[in-house]
């Protein structure tokens, strides 16, 4: 991107991905003709510096929608609220596959002396953008071919350690080493939902709970225990994918281990919410109870408590009269979900 903020075209760039394609890139010499700051401009749509519309404007917006090139003369709006008469041009760029990724716009007044290297600029930039868009999506594929490796690989440590489990004799061992497994096959659902994603900067924390709560249901009593998944979108940092994951896994397996003792039914609700002051994740269970369930010095209790701490989340445990109640409250994103 360097390349486009020197440059002396005014140019931007929107993303064709996003609905209303929002405004992710202006250079200094686009901010320098029409007065706006760089604030004003991001996330706003290309319409809203058109001025009055018209047959012109009409047509850049039939344009993109279509996702095709156009070249138009309109007017521009500038801050102070004056127009300059502009001849854009639109460039719909795809990446190597056919998908249609950004909208490349240069903007050049009429009249200009420098007109005709404006439009070499243009053809030299788009060539960029297409290079640069070619790089990414051999960066992306990259990152898949490392999570399916690496979920392959966990997959294969947690079947070592299954195998190893049915052959000790000793049951403190042996639960350790199940216990070990089923992490590490939370670990390895984590790379499975990143691989089967595609391009994202957040991971689907729904998902991730329907695919882990059936996994860990599959070795329950059939009958026994009611599973109720009430669950609204929510995402979080890949960064934190991992360690939530561990913490999920954490609080389902053991509700299910401990909650319903000799065969006791009963009923473990799982719900996810968004919220202004970040996301929350109910694991609520109608067992034994809190005493019986996970005392407070427990190994896996302490393991959750980290792991939230690690995530900057807040972990609380309540009587549910009966059962337990746990909530996880994440912290607000860092970014917006895609």
């Amino acid at each position: 991107m360097s390349a486009f903020r020197a440059a002396r075209l005014p140019m931007l760039l929107a993303d064709a991905r996003q609905d209303g394609q929002p405004i992710v890139f202006v250079n200094d010499a686009f901010l320098g003709l029409t007065g706006y700051d760089r604030g004003e401009v991001l996330g706003g749509s290309v319409g809203l510096l058109l001025a009055g519309g018209g047959a012109a404007a009409a047509r850049l917006d039939r344009a993109m929608a279509e996702g095709r090139g156009a070249e138009v003369d309109l007017d521009l709006r500038l801050k102070d609220g004056s127009t300059v008469r502009s001849r854009v041009s639109l460039s719909a760029v795809h990446d190597d596959a056919g998908r249609l990724r950004h909208f490349f716009l240069a903007v050049a007044e009429r009249g200009s002396v420098r007109q005709a290297a404006a439009r070499r600029d243009v053809e030299a930039n788009r060539t960029r953008i297409s290079e640069l868009e070619a790089a990414l999506a051999e960066k992306t594929q990259l990152l898949h071919e490392v999570d399916h490796r690496v979920k392959n690989n966990l997959q294969t440590v947690s079947s070592l350690m299954l195998l190893k489990a049915r052959r000790v004799r000793s049951k403190a061992v042996r639960q350790a080493l199940l216990d070990m497994a089923e992490r590490v096959g939370a670990l390895a659902a984590v790379h499975r939902l990143m691989y089967a994603e595609g391009e994202r900067s957040t991971f689907d924390v729904t998902a991730f709970i329907t695919d882990i709560a059936g996994d860990l249901m599959a070795g329950t009593t059939p009958g026994q225990i009611d599973l109720k998944l009430v669950l609204a979108p929510l995402e979080t940092p890949l960064a934190k994918a991992a360690p939530l994951a561990l913490l999920l896994n954490e609080l389902l397996t053991n509700a299910l281990r401990h909650a319903f003792p000799r065969g006791r039914k009963g009923r473990l609700t799982v719900a996810t919410e968004r919220r202004a002051e970040g996301g929350r994740i109910i694991v609520e269970d109608d067992g034994v109870g809190m005493g019986q369930e996970m005392p407070a010095e427990a190994f896996g209790r302490s393991l959750a408590e980290m792991l939230a701490r690690q995530i900057g989340a807040t972990l609380t445990w309540e009587d549910a009269a009966p059962g337990t109640r746990v909530t996880v409250l994440l912290p607000p994103m860092a970014a917006a979900p895609t």
